[in-house]
């Protein structure tokens, strides 16, 4: 019983916090103008904001320990 009531409350938050966007570019900028601000929206959602996001300078792919390190640092670990 109690689950049902939990599971029923949860479902009816998470429900409310989808949305479905519009396929019409106006209808779609409406919609979305309720909850992201039109300079945060990208371009492509019919926003001004141009940020592209770039992999590549965003991880610093020197920092990633390759297969060797890796396997030095799981046997270092005393409870494995």
């Amino acid at each position: 019983m109690v689950f049902v009531l939990t599971f029923t409350i949860s479902k009816q938050k998470v429900n409310q916090k989808i949305h479905i966007i519009p396929t019409n570019a106006e209808e779609r900028r409406l919609v979305l103008q309720e909850f992201i601000d039109q300079d945060k929206t990208p371009t492509w959602l019919g926003g001004d904001d141009t940020f592209t996001f770039d992999p590549n300078s965003y991880y610093s792919w020197n920092d990633l320990a390759n297969d060797n390190e890796s396997l030095e640092y799981l046997a270092s670990m005393a409870h494995l």
